[in-house]
């Protein structure tokens, strides 16, 4: 279903966007917010203290609350069935598997930082024949999904 890549890769960062249709918020196996969305999603390469990293901007006030309106990802890496954009702080005030899996693959990729409730550690983009079709977050405070579909 969606495109194949070699697991385990650090790729260069890349900019892009997505415009999705409509959402869904799981916690713990079970949908519990879902609806639509016309906001777009973009993602520009910054630059902090000498280093490349992706920042995310996305805006939508029925999603305030579980996605902050910017967030930055130090690393960008490849799984079997997606692309990824990581933190994974050495110090942080969330643990879970998702974190704890990344540091021991790819190590540390900042000192710290402490995730708010909307602040995602992982997003995830799917691609269908080169494009994405799918994006979404995982978060550690409380272990959450966000998927936004086009």
């Amino acid at each position: 279903m969606f495109d194949k890549f070699e697991p385990l890769q650090i790729l260069k960062k890349m900019e892009f966007t997505f415009n999705p249709s409509r959402y869904e918020v799981w916690i713990g196996g079970q949908m519990i917010k879902n609806g639509r969305t016309n906001s777009i999603l973009a993602a520009n390469i910054i630059k902090i203290d000498s280093k490349e990293k992706i920042e995310i901007n996305f805006v939508d006030d029925n999603l305030i609350y579980e996605l902050s309106t910017k967030n930055i990802f130090d690393e960008f890496v490849s799984a079997k069935d997606r692309l990824q954009l990581i933190i994974v702080p050495a110090i942080t005030n969330n643990e879970n598997i998702g974190i704890i899996g990344f540091r021991n693959i790819y190590g540390s990729t900042c000192e710290k930082k402490f995730f708010n409730r909307n602040e995602p550690y992982c997003c995830n983009l799917f691609l269908q024949n080169g494009y994405i079709a799918k994006v979404t977050f995982s978060y550690s405070n409380p272990e959450k999904l966000l998927e936004l579909y086009i």
